[in-house]
């Protein structure tokens, strides 16, 4: 199959597989009102940082390895992590219950976390594997029963904030395990040391990895839990959805990342990128990055009314920013793709970690005294400094030929 067409279904399946909060965003927006609308957004975003810790960023860590090792002690490692994330759940349940004063809505959101979690690592085994017409099966089929039993659920019976979780939740452990019956399970290696360098792998590649995921929940949810209560709940309902509208943005772009990071990865592996090869791929990103926020300046305000209800007057104010800054991760994926593998995970960590510092900080500083529409541009700032300072540091450490100079 050619790389043009890999891309493309991968397209398809990672679009599908994530599109789903942004088609329930205009059910949700028109079933709730404006505060029940709220409370599922700050649920929402719990709902990602809990998958964010409990995935531990094993996904990316077991891609890793299988491009660079193989099988050999994959299924050891593939288990250990579902150790660490059960472990990491019983934590989470306990602590996110005391933070919101609400243990069952914790238990609800924390199941549906831990099974996104294992069903990301599977699934990202079977596109490591290149089983592009699988992949897409599994990942459509899951996201449309997810929509289906959800928009029925709430049609038929009450209105419940939490059916969605509970549905994601179970939808997701059943594809787990599907996928899990589909992956050839190779001899468990138990001994001590086998077990180590495991343990040892997924710390190394996956404690920085997992920092990163980090910074990447709090560029487009932070902001929801500092400002939740700051504002009236009307405001914060037009500022969530715009931010949930732009959020399909990040998901095209990972889509595309999907199905370009194995090729990247091999044709680094073999010396066919160079550093001027590489530029070249920047730049276009660069070109294509301002073109969704011209489409959403052109598109009329009432539009926006009508697709979400006609307490949502203010939404493109702050889509058309949003949009821009979330278009923004289009080179910055890219540039971590290259790190990653190089095995920079360390100072990736470091320059998003500090950027999303100071963006924390900004944000709360401002929302003491500011209107929320100036709150968008601190995302803003933060899409164009991050790139920029990661892309200086590839440039002064990488010679001609794309290796680190250190290692050429």
């Amino acid at each position: 199959m050619k790389l043009a067409t890999k891309i493309g279904w991968y397209f398809v399946g990672e679009t599908v597989s994530k599109i789903n909060p942004f088609l329930l965003l205009p059910f949700f927006a028109q079933l709730f009102g404006p505060e029940e609308f709220s409370r599922y957004m700050f649920l929402a975003s719990m709902h990602i940082i809990s998958t964010y810790i409990i995935l531990a960023y094993q996904d990316g860590s077991i891609a890793r390895y299988f491009f660079r090792y193989g099988h050999r002690l994959l299924t050891t490692l593939i288990l250990i992590g579902i150790a660490i994330s059960i472990f990491l759940s019983v934590v989470i349940v306990f602590s996110l219950g005391a933070i919101i004063n609400d243990y069952h809505s914790a238990l609800i959101v924390t199941l549906s976390s831990f099974s996104v979690a294992l069903y990301s690592t599977q699934i990202r085994l079977i596109q490591c594997e290149e089983k592009v017409i699988k992949y897409v099966s599994l990942q459509s089929i899951s996201s449309v029963c997810i929509l289906a039993m959800t928009i029925w659920y709430n049609l038929n019976f009450d209105k419940n904030l939490l059916a969605f979780f509970v549905i994601n939740a179970f939808v997701n452990f059943i594809s787990a395990l599907y996928c899990l019956k589909e992956y050839r399970i190779e001899r468990i290696n138990l001994k001590i040391n086998s077990l180590k360098r495991s343990i040892a792998y997924l710390t190394i590649i996956g404690v920085p990895g997992f920092f990163h995921q980090l910074t990447i929940f709090a560029r487009g949810h932070t902001d929801r839990l500092i400002l939740y209560g700051k504002f009236e709940d009307i405001d914060l309902s037009n500022y969530y959805a715009a931010m949930q509208l732009a959020s399909i943005i990040p998901i095209f772009i990972m889509a595309v990342n999907k199905g370009m990071q194995p090729w990247l990865w091999r044709s680094m592996k073999k010396g066919m990128i160079t550093k001027k090869s590489f530029l070249s791929l920047l730049f276009v990103s660069l070109i294509i990055t301002p073109m969704p926020m011209v489409f959403v300046m052109i598109v009329p305000e009432n539009y926006f009314i009508i697709f979400l209800g006609e307490n949502f007057i203010k939404v493109k104010e702050y889509l058309v920013i949003f949009i821009f800054s979330f278009s923004l991760n289009l080179p910055y994926v890219l540039l971590i793709s290259v790190l990653f593998y190089n095995g920079r995970h360390k100072i990736v960590t470091i320059i998003t970690v500090a950027t999303t510092t100071i963006y924390i900080i900004l944000i709360s500083y401002i929302s003491g005294f500011s209107t929320l529409s100036i709150i968008p541009y601190c995302n803003l700032l933060l899409s164009i400094i991050t790139p920029a300072v990661l892309f200086m540091y590839l440039l002064i450490n990488i010679d001609d030929n794309f290796k680190f100079k250190n290692e050429a």
